[in-house]
């Protein structure tokens, strides 16, 4: 995700310091001078089992209108990630995710498939999601 984002020369892409955690990264685009924060999450998915559960820890969730959660299937089998991803606006969550009683709200992600689900309208194709963040930006 950083590095398709820093491909783009107009964004400027920042970890929030001292924290560790490297799935969150916060864009700044140049000329508009907007910042998006971005929640990265990865989930595991292989030709058996093509569904794969997003959690979210429910205790330190957040939602803001400048931040989305992004989240990527790795294709195990393939040793690469799904063509398709979702971008989800963070006030977007409660009304996707469920709670799975074990302090995490839970939706479930299913790459590539057809049939419409509550993740559906989030979905996008990975190599158009940096153009969409510039464009959630300006």
């Amino acid at each position: 995700m950083t590095r398709r984002l820093a491909e783009d020369g107009r964004l400027n892409l920042f970890r929030a310091f001292p924290d560790s955690e490297t799935a969150e990264i916060a864009a700044l685009h140049l000329d508009s001078r907007h910042v998006l924060g971005l929640q990265v999450k990865t989930v595991d998915v292989s030709t058996d089992r093509a569904r794969a559960t997003v959690d979210v820890y429910a205790s330190s969730f957040r939602a803001s209108p400048t931040t989305y959660f992004v989240v990527l299937a790795w294709l195990r089998d393939e040793k690469a990630f799904h063509e398709e991803c979702l971008l989800i606006p963070s006030s977007e969550i409660p009304k996707l995710a469920s709670d799975d009683g074990a302090g995490h709200l839970s939706f479930e992600f299913r790459p590539g498939a057809t049939d419409a689900t509550r993740a559906h309208v989030y979905k996008r194709r990975l190599p158009e999601l940096k153009d969409e963040i510039e464009r959630l930006l300006t």
